[in-house]
């Protein structure tokens, strides 16, 4: 009776001779750094987690990989700012990133210039808010209860222009 031969057997035996090229093989590579760097830039963002960990991961990559990861990481984590929220996230957590150190004084310009913008942004909501109470008073609708809702659109479109700008600045240095 003849042998019956497995799967795993079969595939390896039509196998045998071929090897990745070594385009294929760069091209493994740099997919498992941008899924590395995915991950440490998602750990390092996280509000309830601490970046020394991370950071002692990402020190302990190989020294040719970690300069690799470091660029990857960096454009990961700008290129996914698109919010308000995420704007004041990397703010208070950029400090603690040893690879942002020779970006610090274009990243302060931001900062200020941020909270500059988010000021003028309150007053203008202030006024929209006024605007609309008012609205309501003269169809006959008042009291303490009422407050007007606001689009989640609301944020201003010179905030949107300052995201993308600071993006722009941050990944072309």
């Amino acid at each position: 009776m003849a042998e019956i031969r497995s799967t795993i057997d079969i595939m390896m035996e039509r196998t045998r001779g071929m090897l990745l090229s070594e385009q294929e093989k760069q091209r493994l590579k740099e997919e498992e750094l941008e899924k590395k760097a995915k991950g440490y830039a998602l750990r390092l963002l996280d509000p309830a987690g601490s970046n020394e960990s991370a950071l002692s991961s990402l020190g302990n990559e190989a020294p040719e990989e970690r300069a690799i990861l470091e660029k990857l990481v960096w454009k990961e984590i700008v290129s996914g700012i698109s919010n308000e929220a995420q704007m004041t996230l990397f703010f208070d957590r950029f400090g603690e990133w040893p690879f942002a150190n020779s970006r610090r004084t274009k990243i302060e310009e931001f900062r200020k210039t941020f909270q500059n913008q988010l000021k003028s942004k309150n007053k203008d909501k202030k006024t929209i808010l006024e605007r609309a109470k008012k609205k309501l008073a003269d169809a006959g609708i008042s009291g303490s209860a009422v407050v007007p809702k606001f689009s989640k659109d609301m944020e201003s479109s010179s905030l949107q222009d300052l995201i993308q700008q600071f993006r722009k600045a941050l990944l072309a240095a």
